[in-house]
């Protein structure tokens, strides 16, 4: 059994990193970027 465990904050940052990876790869997917902005939930945006 698997005591309570508190994330710290380099567990925490790392898993914000991952994150901002999976959106980062969303956005770039263009059928995604098409979808949000048709519902009006993206701005138009260039990807650098």
């Amino acid at each position: 059994m698997i005591e309570n465990y508190e994330l710290t904050p380099y567990d925490k940052s790392k898993i914000k990193e991952i994150d901002d990876q999976d959106i980062g790869c969303l956005f770039n997917n263009s059928k995604v970027r098409e979808t949000l902005l048709q519902k009006r939930l993206l701005g138009p945006f260039t990807s650098t």
